[in-house]
């Protein structure tokens, strides 16, 4: 048994160590090897406005094959849009300097990232919207302004006339939190959804923010013939469950980014005006925008990082509109490392949709106090207890339904991987090693759903996994020393998404960007990767 464990969780061989990740400084000179020469895959680009080109199958070496003992497949990583930062010009070859950007859309807050390639530093920079230095001015709150009189939407409200535009982004896929009522008035007629609007030019301007940022930063950056910008874009689990709420999201980024280029940070819109411009646009196509769920981006964190050692991880992901969860399983071998996501589930019950739908009447007062409430030190697995303490705006009733679909998500994924990979749960329990649990979002720090998991780890314990750890994200944020922000697990997302999008690592298991059949593209080698990674940040 504690042979098998030994090949499982132990130490990686010297040749995976050897290996270099995108993530991960390079510490150890590789020893010189006969290659032969990779093909990189050619990928049509796609302009703005064209016909999407049929897909190119890319040319792949020849598959190795993982050792009996590992039953998962091999970790692959799939091309999915072309570099283009290098380009010819007349008869030369011009370098293009490329920006990635790493876009978390939240449901309350956005928080954003980047990088620049070719550079001799490889830093994910995070963006600071506010002119001050606290952690706060690295989140600006996804919210917009909608005057009824003149029907314009604005960034900021001077005359303080007009209503607070909020939760547009996950009302685009889902009724779980109360829209505005001003802005769907029958008064306001629009051809298109009017939170994909409000969307669209919500992201506009971010992308206009951060345009600037690099812009003050990198001063090269403005020669914009020869810069290229691609946004990868976090999105709720629940998009993926079908493709077309998937597509939604991609499509309003899209247009966003071709509404900034056009109005350049503009901070109000007559929303007639851009109704027009959606509607006219609605069959455009930008191969440099791409969206990936949001938890994904969070494994990536463990995914990418080459210290993480082998074993089971609950990644749950609380914030504003969901609460997402994934348990998946890291293993290494002489072939190096690989992820399978054995488990994921998303609930709407993040902070503001709790705190709404466990209230008697929807209003702002009896919002607050459900929000107070649920962050109050309290035994929430007490009913008589709940029953005394509640205040009087919070339906019990509702309360305990709500507290039961909290801990049926963390419950259900666990089991269900356990169904999955039990043979090596079992040897990872009786070698008593942990399962870690991270827990993450903006809300990850309220008493409701810290309790709510904690009687979960103990129900699992009852069950036959008694050894869950709680561990702490910045021990894998404050060694990683490509984030130029390493305080602040609620900018993994955005940081992690700050990379070339052809780099980014398949997570077996998980959705990808739209299609299912995306998944099991095979790609370039490592060595490949290593080349690439070198031509984008050469020493």
């Amino acid at each position: 048994m504690f042979d098998f464990l030994k090949r499982l969780f132990g130490k990686k061989s010297e040749s995976s160590e050897q290996k270099i990740d995108h993530q991960t400084e390079v510490t150890v000179e590789p020893k010189k090897q006969v290659q032969q020469p990779i093909k990189e895959p050619v990928v049509q680009k796609k302009e703005i406005g064209s016909p999407s080109p049929a897909a190119v199958k890319p040319a792949v070496s020849r598959p190795v094959v993982p050792p009996a003992q590992s039953t998962a497949r091999r970790q692959v990583i799939a091309p999915r849009s072309h570099p283009g930062h290098v380009a010819p010009s007349a008869g030369a070859r011009v370098q293009k300097t490329s920006v990635y950007i790493g876009l978390d859309f939240g449901t309350t807050y956005t928080k954003a990232a980047y990088e620049i390639a070719p550079s001799n530093v490889h830093i994910k920079y995070s963006v600071q919207f506010g002119q001050g230095d606290t952690k706060e001015d690295y989140y600006l709150p996804s919210v917009l302004y909608f005057d009824p009189k003149t029907q314009k939407l604005k960034i900021f409200d001077h005359t303080e006339e007009c209503e607070e535009i909020r939760y547009f982004k996950y009302n685009m896929i889902s009724d779980a939190l109360q829209k505005n009522q001003v802005l769907n008035d029958p008064s306001v007629m629009t051809q298109s959804v009017k939170e994909e609007l409000c969307s669209v030019f919500f992201l506009s301007y971010v992308i206009s923010l951060i345009r600037n940022v690099v812009n003050q930063k990198f001063s090269n950056m403005k020669d914009a013939d020869n810069t290229s910008w691609y946004i990868n874009m976090g999105v709720p689990l629940e998009a993926h469950r079908n493709d077309t709420r998937a597509m939604l999201y991609r499509h309003v980024l899209e247009v966003a980014y071709l509404f900034e280029q056009q109005y350049h940070g503009q901070t109000e819109i007559d929303i007639h005006e851009l109704d027009a411009f959606y509607v006219n646009n609605s069959n455009i196509t930008n191969s440099n925008m791409n969206i990936l769920p949001e938890i994904y981006a969070e494994v990536l964190l463990y995914q990418q990082y080459l210290n993480t050692p082998a074993g089971f991880y609950t990644v749950v992901d609380i914030g504003g509109g969901t609460e997402d969860i994934a348990t998946f399983l890291k293993m290494t071998d002489r072939f190096g490392e690989q992820v399978d996501c054995l488990a994921q589930n998303v609930i709407g019950y993040g902070f503001d949709s709790l705190s709404e739908k466990i209230v008697k009447s929807v209003n702002a007062g009896s919002t607050q106090k459900a929000k107070a409430f649920l962050k109050q030190k309290v035994d929430f697995n007490n009913d008589e207890f709940l029953r005394a303490a509640i205040p009087l705006e919070v339906d019990f009733e509702k309360l305990r339904d709500a507290r039961r679909q909290c801990r049926t998500l963390f419950g259900t994924c666990v089991q269900e991987a356990r169904r999955k990979r039990n043979e090596v749960l079992e040897q990872t329990v009786d070698a008593r090693l942990p399962m870690h649990v991270f827990v993450m979002g903006g809300a990850r720090s309220v008493e409701f759903y810290r309790v709510s998991i904690e009687y979960m780890k103990k129900a699992q314990g009852n069950a036959g996994i008694p050894f869950f750890k709680d561990s702490d994200v910045f021990d894998y944020i404050g060694r990683n020393t490509r984030l130029e922000i390493r305080n602040d697990q609620r900018l993994v997302i955005s940081q992690m998404l700050a990379q070339p999008f052809e780099m980014i690592p398949e997570i077996n298991n998980m959705p990808w960007n739209l299609k299912e059949t995306d998944v099991t593209s095979k790609g370039p080698t490592w060595i490949a990767l290593q080349e690439r990674q070198n031509e984008l940040y050469p020493d």
